[in-house]
């Protein structure tokens, strides 16, 4: 699949980041704050879930992100024990769904998102995977955002609290 990296240019071994994009697809403003992560030392891979349709399943985003962590943790300026997830949108959607999910992660970051979709081919929902969730998440959310509204979010994080997870 396709994938944009952005690495530091200051050598040794740094955070890895997989990022992962709206819906929009992987639009130039994304790679832009690649490479602004990238001087503050983070090695990025924005891999293109789209690649496999607009409305890539979650078995499919599940893949393309493992192979993100694999492409990671195989790069010589990569500290394979210091890395994140974060996304936007649908990114954070999946940010909340797989943040979980994998323990490559040590933390994410997920901006704005829906944590009771369902997506297009999974029958769970980022909500229902709280209880495997050991790694810090921030959840950065706009109050006005009509497609995704905040009242998602106040209740992903009430059942965030009531399972004593840790979040921002």
């Amino acid at each position: 699949y396709p994938a944009y990296v952005a690495v530091p240019s200051s050598a040794g071994k740094h955070p890895g980041i997989v990022l992962l994009h709206s819906f929009n697809g992987l639009e130039p403003g994304y790679k832009v704050l690649c490479d602004r992560m990238a001087t503050d030392v983070f090695v990025v891979i924005a891999p293109e879930w789209q690649t496999f349709g607009r409305q890539a399943g979650d078995p499919e985003v599940e893949d393309i992100v493992r192979s993100s962590i694999t492409v990671l943790k195989t790069r010589q300026d990569v500290d394979a024990q210091k890395l994140g997830l974060t996304g936007f949108c649908a990114g954070g959607r999946f940010t909340m769904l797989l943040l979980p999910q994998f323990k490559d992660f040590g933390a994410g970051v997920a901006f704005y998102g829906f944590p009771y979709s369902r997506g297009n081919t999974n029958n769970t929902t980022p909500a229902e995977h709280i209880g495997e969730l050991s790694a810090p998440i921030l959840v950065i959310h706009p109050s006005r955002d009509l497609a995704s509204p905040i009242s998602g979010i106040y209740n992903y994080t009430k059942e965030l609290d009531a399972a004593d997870k840790y979040y921002v």
